[in-house]
Order: structure tokens, then C-alpha cells, then sequence
């Protein structure tokens, strides 16, 4: 593998990671506030099914929607992603 194709690599299995991570802190969060995936999609303006990839890390969302997510939570985005490691870490 050439080294740009190894780097490909890296940089895909970070963000794999990172939304998996952010997805198991929206979980983690949703679960603790007792709230079931329609209340927090429905709140957010989103379906279940694409808030169901969120949280398996099928799906990364983008800030706006992130940020509509974390209020349903009765948090913020920047909290939710206190829990990604940044790439490379």
C-alpha cells in the first residue's frame, strides 16, 4: 500500500471511530435522561431511523443537526463531542 493509500486508511478508521464515539455519547445521554429515540428525533426535526445511525456510528451528523440533537438532550454539541478523541488520539 502506498503511503497516501495508508493514510487514507488512518484517516477513515479515525472517523469510523469518532462516530461511533459520538454516537454511543448520544445514547449514553439520551438513555440517561430516560428520553426514547422519538422524543429526542422528533424534537430535533430528524426521523428515529437516522437518529438509530447516529447512535450505532452509521451516520455522522452535521453540526446544525448535532446541535438540535444535543438541545433535545438539554446539553450542547461541544459537550457531546468532548467525548471524540480527536484523530491520531
Amino acid at each position: 500500500m502506498s503511503v497516501c493509500g495508508a493514510t487514507v486508511a488512518v484517516v477513515e478508521v479515525a472517523e469510523e471511530q469518532g462516530r461511533q464515539e459520538l454516537g454511543r455519547a448520544i445514547r449514553s445521554r439520551r438513555q440517561a435522561a430516560g428520553l426514547t429515540q422519538r422524543v429526542v428525533a422528533t424534537g430535533a426535526g430528524i426521523t428515529v431511523q437516522y437518529l438509530s445511525d447516529i447512535e450505532r456510528g452509521r451516520r455522522l451528523p452535521s453540526l446544525d443537526v448535532l446541535a438540535r440533537v444535543a438541545f433535545n438532550l438539554g446539553t450542547n454539541a461541544a459537550e457531546l463531542l468532548t467525548k471524540v478523541p480527536p484523530y491520531g488520539g
